[in-house]
């Protein structure tokens, strides 16, 4: 379920040529998901509460920066 994501944002990044290796972004996400386990996320919070999420944000800034390259 992860590896396709950083692939796609990998393939965003380095489109927009920044300086990243796959396998240091695989790295970070996997650190980030180990770190964070325990936690309660934003979004869940926004959800559970009923708020509006950041998702369409963060995802729409990824969507506009692919298609900027394709």
């Amino acid at each position: 379920l992860i590896q396709p994501v950083v692939l796609e944002v990998f393939s965003i990044a380095e489109a927009e040529q920044i300086d990243i290796e796959v396998t240091e972004l695989q790295q970070t996400v996997s650190n980030v998901i180990k770190a964070t386990a325990g936690n309660y996320s934003s979004k869940n919070r926004d959800i559970y509460y009923g708020s509006e999420t950041e998702i369409q944000y963060i995802n729409g800034y990824l969507i506009k920066k692919a298609q900027q390259h394709n």
